[in-house]
């Protein structure tokens, strides 16, 4: 009796082996890129949330609120030229701004690589005393496109009068 494998028996096994192999190598692979995909969404939908719950809470008890129409109008002023006493919300570089004495970010970048941005676009409504902003962030990698934005509209507390406007920033004073 002949001990060991034939040459056809280890061809089999090989072969096996390798389609064994391969499918588990597929498997895992699908797995990490879905949990990378479900990781860049998660820090966009974070991000996008984060921006809007910082807009509402800045300026729902706003005394007096201005916006202004475009974000390049507010580069030609800011930040020396800002006007004591009242705070400013932007978006600059992908990050959400807070201005009131000094710049703070509100958010992070996200992932540079990916290019993410905000666009931040306001409408008021004089019957409601009520402001409308969306804010939409967008990830762009090799596999396409995904945006989140998040609508909003927020009760403002202390704002009586207000003409109908839209724009990218917001000046306000805060009681």
């Amino acid at each position: 009796m002949k001990r060991g494998f034939t040459l056809f028996e280890l061809i089999v096994i090989l072969a096996l082996l390798a389609i064994v192999t391969l499918t588990g190598f597929t498997i895992l692979m699908t797995s990490s890129n879905m949990y990378s995909r479900s990781q860049e969404n998660s820090d966009l939908y974070y991000q996008v949330r984060l921006a809007s719950d910082v807009v509402r809470n800045e300026i729902r008890n706003a005394t007096e609120i201005e916006i202004g129409p475009n974000v390049d109008d507010l580069g030609a002023i800011k930040p020396n030229n800002f006007i004591a006493g009242y705070e400013y919300l932007y978006i600059e570089n992908n990050i959400l701004i807070h201005y009131s004495g000094s710049e703070k970010e509100k958010t992070k970048a996200m992932i540079t690589e990916l290019s993410p941005m905000f666009i931040l676009n306001l409408v008021d409504s004089t019957k409601n005393n009520t402001i409308t902003y969306t804010i939409e962030g967008t990830i762009s990698n090799s596999k396409g496109n995904r945006t989140y934005d998040v609508k909003t509209t927020i009760h403002l507390n202390n704002i009586r009068n207000m003409d109908g406007t839209s724009g990218q920033w917001i000046k306000y004073k805060k009681p």
